[in-house]
């Protein structure tokens, strides 16, 4: 995203709209893949924690790097913001509790 779209996205007079629909992420831990760590407060992954041991969970992804929040979101709208911080490639997505996590 270019500067001047970056620029107008946040002087965007329907921003404080959209805001109402915050929403507040906490990741959780036992779905984590076992290289990525979550913070204790769950607002924060890392990647990279090698040697970290992790218990096993069904409910792990096993093969792909995500982590799903704690909760699912309850109204059809949301609007959420992220911070990204020494990482040139990165993915967010939204998707089903019913997700496979071992393929």
């Amino acid at each position: 995203m270019s500067v001047m779209n970056e620029a107008l996205m946040l002087c965007d007079p329907e921003l404080p709209e959209m805001q109402r629909f915050s929403v507040e992420v906490v990741f959780d831990p036992e779905t984590a893949h076992h290289l990525l760590s979550v913070s204790e407060d769950g607002k924060q992954v890392q990647y990279g924690q090698f040697g970290l041991t992790v218990p096993h969970n069904p409910q792990r992804f096993e093969c792909v790097h995500n982590v799903l929040a704690k909760e699912g979101f309850k109204a059809n709208s949301f609007y959420y913001e992220i911070q990204v911080k020494g990482k040139t490639e990165w993915d967010l997505g939204v998707a089903s509790e019913s997700i496979n996590r071992k393929g």
